[in-house]
């Protein structure tokens, strides 16, 4: 028996919730932390013509000002105590402690400095060369500077802390050159063709560079698909051993997003972080542009639907305020 496949337009009803712009929106700023936020209003105050900053608005909420006024001229004391908010004798003050997100470099590197070697002089010279590297992981001076600035007639105790130091992590840190920078990485990875990738490393990078490979086959007498391997394996190194780590933030600070005072008239109570975020306002020029007869009827368009967006999006700011409330 066969069965005819047939296609039918069937009604079927479901319910779904569709929330409207002006309501997605209010949700997406409700999720913005401060810092976020005010990148936020930034980025609408450069797409929307009709969105200004309220220079006119009080720099601080009600409750700060009082509090300025008790500490008069002492500014100093009223900044430090509105940093650490309003505390009774009985809370514990809690302080702003900073996130350490990642070791710079430098404090990778003495780390292992100090696992490596017992011997304190070796671990001066080896701070020498880790205060002498630049933005890329190379050394700017040579042991012959070095030997000169520590007073150190042994030169081979300089290159030995030197070659120490060039094992650590990142490979290829505290290189003179490129050449040296990629040997010291082939040497440690030991791939089967390591004779290979540092004769092309040694003396025809230039042409590996520019993919010369009839030519360092012609300059070698290696065969093509091993140079090709090699010139595989070698573009897979990193010339900039300190590029994982610059630049670098040493740490971050928690910003709240609110507040939790007390004062003697309403108790404990909720302030929203207002911290760098500037009050906004409808620009009053625009606004009296829709009023004109002999507007166009594409101005009038335009001026309206910035208009909405930009009431749209301080309704959505002052509505953030009243839930986090």
């Amino acid at each position: 028996m066969l069965f005819a496949m047939q296609v039918q337009i069937l009604p079927r009803q479901i319910q779904k919730t569709i929330l409207a712009p002006i309501m997605q929106q209010s949700i997406e700023v409700l999720l913005l932390a401060v810092t976020e936020l005010n990148l936020s209003i930034e980025q609408e105050l450069q797409s929307n013509p009709l969105l200004e900053i309220n220079e006119e608005a009080p720099a601080a909420p009600d409750s700060v000002a009082k509090e300025a006024a008790l500490y008069g001229d002492d500014l100093l004391r009223f900044s430090r105590v509105s940093l650490q908010g309003q505390h009774s004798p009985d809370d514990e003050i809690l302080e702003e402690i900073p996130i350490k997100i990642e070791f710079s470099l430098e404090e990778n590197l003495l780390r292992q400095l100090r696992i490596e070697l017992c011997n304190p002089f070796e671990i001066k010279i080896g701070e020498y060369f880790i205060g002498n590297l630049d933005e890329d992981g190379y050394l700017k001076t040579t042991c012959e500077e070095v030997a000169v600035a520590l007073g150190v007639a042994d030169r081979a105790r300089i290159d030995r802390v030197l070659k120490v130091i060039q094992g650590f992590e990142p490979l290829g840190i505290a290189s003179r050159n490129l050449e040296e920078c990629l040997s010291i990485q082939v040497l440690a990875a030991r791939p089967s063709h390591q004779n290979v990738c540092l004769a092309i490393i040694a003396d025809h990078l230039h042409n590996l560079g520019h993919k010369r490979f009839p030519q360092i086959v012609r300059d070698t007498g290696i065969p093509l698909s091993e140079v090709k391997a090699a010139a595989h394996f070698i573009a897979g190194l990193e010339p900039k051993p300190a590029r994982n780590y610059r630049p670098i933030r040493s740490s971050i600070y928690i910003q709240p997003d609110v507040f939790i005072r007390k004062d003697d008239e309403r108790g404990y109570y909720v302030e929203v972080s207002r911290e760098g975020v500037p009050s906004l306002r409808v620009n009053a020029y625009y606004r009296n542009l829709l009023g004109r007869a002999n507007l166009s009827g594409k101005d009038r368009e335009f001026i309206q639907e910035k208009f909405r967006d930009a009431t749209n999006f301080i309704k959505s700011i002052e509505q953030r305020g009243h839930t986090l409330r």
